[in-house]
């Protein structure tokens, strides 16, 4: 964390186990790809060129990507990146004073893992995701706290 007194800033990589299971798997896969090239039908190659493209990608992600959460001036700055990722927002800035709560919620993925998002309700009360996809609830709610004292959001 970095606080300079007017702003604090808080920064996470995505790296995690995740990241090195991607990794073992896009090696074995991609180069099962490269040995059958040549015995593949063009649907096939293409088929298994995608899955090898996907598994790449989100190998990168984890390797390269964090999130940095910034907070000063009534502010709330949060990015993630360099490289996209298609179900999360780039880059959201938003203003203290336009949001009224912070809190987690808890999603549960089909195969029985565990995630956890931080949103918020604005003036109007809806919903604005800030943070998803985090594997702890402790993470969450050191966020929330964090981010509702630097905002001055009172529950």
């Amino acid at each position: 964390m970095e606080d300079d007194g007017q702003r604090a800033t808080l920064t996470w990589r995505w790296y995690s186990t995740d990241t090195v299971a991607l990794m073992i798997v896009s090696v074995f896969w991609t180069a099962f790809l490269l040995e059958k090239h040549s015995r593949l039908s063009l649907v096939e190659l293409f088929f298994f060129g995608s899955v090898a493209g996907a598994f790449v990608y989100a190998m990168l992600m984890g390797l390269l990507n964090s999130t940095r959460v910034e907070v000063g001036n009534g502010e709330l700055r949060i990015q993630h990146g360099p490289i996209p990722f298609w179900r999360m927002t780039r880059s959201l800035t938003v203003s203290g004073s336009s949001l009224t709560r912070l809190f987690g919620e808890e999603f549960r993925n089909g195969k029985g893992g565990i995630s956890y998002t931080l949103l918020a309700l604005d003036t109007r009360g809806r919903k604005v995701k800030l943070v998803s996809r985090l594997e702890n609830k402790e993470k969450v709610l050191y966020l929330e706290r964090f981010l509702e004292h630097r905002l001055g959001i009172r529950e």
